[in-house]
């Protein structure tokens, strides 16, 4: 699990990585000093949320500590961290990085994130998304991206005369500045270049000195219209005015959904060296994002999100009673005792007080709660539905023989949990370079795969392949077995375990298998990740053709 950790430098130095590895985008052409390493952690923004420069300002870290929650996932070295901050700009709660260099560390991280809080997400890798979209309610957004441009890349555009502008050509962008601004503009050192055909403006831009090596340009303006190449014509005459001083010109923090913006970017030769991606989600079961149009969202109007939250209106065992098994919720619940109502729905069933009190301890996302009244006889049954509350997590109380209609287990639980979790295709898991897999084929008592997956959780694997058509990792006597692994620990399916097998030794992957007529014991193996290990069905074990690969 992910815990909070005062550790400010080794996370700095594991986001720095996260920017190198997963946001910088590599190419032959890229120049040198883009592509070294100490130029590169200082350019490519978001990631640290601020958190570095704070740390510079010497604020020590109960200063710090009220700015930033810090946490961080591994089980031997650090593997995953997470900043949240509060968000002041956009129509979130707060603002959140993620870095990770697999999907488990990923998902302790988010299992940490609190419940009932809107995220907007900044990450550096795309495999990230498929596990933000499985956990959170959300949207992917437009992601942020950083160009450059030198004397090889540079396609020139003269169609519109465009110039350097003097102190006195302030009549000509006084409709864009005040005096106060442009003074500043200009006094300051940045190259102010303008786009004019005739006598008004037609396209503003201008650039500035980052460092001996670097100058940004930026501030495309005022462009009269995008179908007309002004601004090509004013970003050449900043950009060769950059590259003539001998450095390279780069364009960075662009919003990918300013199409005109960047077109007119990449149409003038700029080249991306960076990308990095965002999510704005809120945990599935305790409310929904806002549903506002990109461009609004991206306003500075510091909006919050209206998330309807159920905390808010129900006070502690007030949940709204049911007394109808046509009760959509019960209908729910009644389609989760069946394999394909749970694979419709994306959820399963937890049963009883201690897998549901773990499972909200936990922060695996939660649709709802169903209890009778006897949860309220239990000292542990008040506490957990005061956690439910205040995770904003719905809860209905039914009648002990309705709660019977909906689980066939006896004695009837006094508490059900609707948990959300998606069997997601093998094929769309990206194995990092200390991946351990475990793979289970044809394991068909429920019992036996839950005890798998428990002792796969234990063991801080990455995730665990199920094959097989009666293999069920969401069957309640497979969910009571992993005492909380299912929900946590990523649950893959895949159509063919052997050609899998193939594709990832191709990558470098080792497959072990777990077969009675081996030829070397287990502690005669060189077990060293990426690794899959293998186990097969009760009686038969590993089919032949797996055994093969």
């Amino acid at each position: 699990m992910a815990a909070a950790t005062t550790d400010y430098v080794s996370v700095l130095d594991f986001i720095d990585q996260a920017k190198l590895q997963d946001c910088f985008i590599r190419s032959p052409e890229v120049p040198a000093p883009l592509c070294e390493e100490h130029n590169l952690v200082q350019i490519i923004p978001y990631l640290d949320l601020g958190l570095a420069s704070a740390i510079e300002k010497r604020q020590v870290a109960s200063e710090l500590k009220p700015a930033f929650q810090v946490f961080a996932a591994g089980w031997t070295t650090l593997e995953g961290t997470m900043l949240i901050t509060p968000e002041t700009e956009f129509d979130a709660d707060v603002r959140v990085s993620l870095a990770a260099t697999n999907e488990r560390a990923l998902r302790d991280l988010l299992l940490a994130f609190p419940s009932g809080k809107t995220g907007f997400f900044y990450l550096g890798a795309s495999w990230m998304l498929p596990v933000l979209t499985e956990m959170l309610d959300g949207r992917a957004m437009p992601s942020r991206e950083g160009y450059y441009a030198t004397a090889q890349t540079l396609l020139p555009c003269d169609d519109f005369p465009a110039r350097r502008l003097e102190a006195n050509d302030y009549p000509l962008v006084q409709s864009q500045w005040s005096m106060g601004v442009w003074q500043e503009l200009y006094e300051g050192g940045y190259g102010v270049h303008a786009c004019q055909e005739k006598a008004g403006l037609d396209a503003l831009c201008f650039h500035w000195q980052v460092n001996s090596w670097r100058n940004e340009v930026h501030g495309l303006q005022a462009v009269k219209s995008y179908a007309r190449p002004y601004a090509e014509s004013v970003l050449t005459s900043a950009t060769r005015e950059v590259i003539e001083q001998g450095k390279i010109a780069t364009c960075t923090a662009n919003l990918s959904s300013n199409e005109d913006y960047i077109t007119a970017f990449r149409r003038t030769g700029y080249q991306p060296f960076y990308r990095v991606l965002s999510y704005l989600g809120i945990k599935r079961g305790s409310g929904s994002v806002t549903k506002q149009p990109i461009a609004e969202f991206y306003a500075l109007a510091a909006r919050k999100p209206q998330v309807e939250k159920f905390k808010e209106t129900q006070g502690l065992g007030d949940g709204r009673r049911i007394g109808s098994s046509k009760d959509p919720v019960l209908i729910q619940f009644s389609d989760l005792a069946h394999a394909a109502g749970r694979r419709e729905r994306s959820q399963f069933v937890a049963e009883g007080i201690t897998l549901v009190q773990r499972a909200v301890n936990d922060g695996v996302p939660v649709d709802s709660l169903l209890y009778t009244a006897g949860l309220l006889s239990i000292p542990e049954g008040s506490l957990l539905l005061h956690a439910a509350h205040q995770a904003g997590i719905p809860h209905y109380l039914v009648a002990e023989g309705l709660m019977a209609k909906v689980t066939t287990s006896r004695p009837v639980p006094p508490v059900l949990a609707a948990l959300f979790a998606h069997w997601r295709a093998a094929e769309r898991f990206t194995p990092g370079k200390a991946t351990t897999l475990l793979a289970a084929e044809n394991i068909n008592n429920p019992d036996n795969l839950g005890m798998i997956l428990r002792t796969a959780d234990a063991a801080d694997v990455e995730g665990v392949i199920v094959v097989g058509e009666g293999s069920d990792p969401f069957h309640k006597n497979c969910v009571r077995a992993a005492r909380g692994a299912v929900g946590r620990i990523p649950i893959l399916s895949c159509r063919s375990l052997e050609h899998f097998l193939l594709h990832l030794q191709t990558t470098g992957c080792a497959v072990v298998g777990a077969a009675l007529g081996a030829k070397e014991t287990l502690f005669q193996c060189e077990m060293q990740p990426p690794i899959v290990v293998v186990v097969g069905n009760e009686q038969r074990g590993i089919s032949r053709q797996v055994l093969e690969v």
